[in-house]
């Protein structure tokens, strides 16, 4: 069982307004909700092979000259309500990641739940199969 009826997260889960990678496809937007990964400014002690780095001026949207980290172990769906615009240079904005930083985001999510064969042995007893998705969109997650 899963209390997903109290009032929203607990701690140690995240539960302040921050950036976000929202991982769902646009093909998935009916559900009303999206599958989401918290960036932090927070460097994680240690770091895992779930922790991916984004370096500091990469991305206009982030703080500026400060390291920031997708934490894939902290994965999880929000409803589209708890998601709003960044701030990109004075405008909103639904910016995107590159393909390499999108990419490494997918796989840290993936060693997060232990399903990336090559941190297993080269096994996996859950077949895993990620397509191309075009879509990146780095939000803030704001509190309702």
């Amino acid at each position: 069982m899963c209390d997903f009826e109290s009032d929203g997260f607990v701690r140690p889960e995240m539960q302040k307004i921050r950036h976000c990678v929202v991982l769902s496809p646009r093909g998935r937007r009916h559900t009303g909700c999206c599958i989401v990964v918290p960036i932090s400014g927070v460097a994680p002690d240690p770091v895992e092979p779930h922790h991916v780095l984004i370096k500091a001026n990469k991305y206009s949207f982030f703080k500026k000259d400060q390291d920031v980290w997708a934490k894939g172990d902290m994965v999880t769906h929000v409803s589209f309500a708890r998601l709003d615009r960044v701030l990109d240079q004075g405008r909103y904005a639904s910016p995107s990641l590159s393909a390499e930083d999108f990419k490494a985001i997918q796989t840290a999510v993936l060693n997060a739940m232990g399903l990336n064969p090559q941190l297993r042995g080269g096994k996996c007893e859950t077949e895993v199969k990620i397509t191309s998705v075009q879509v990146t969109e780095t939000i803030e997650v704001k509190k309702v």
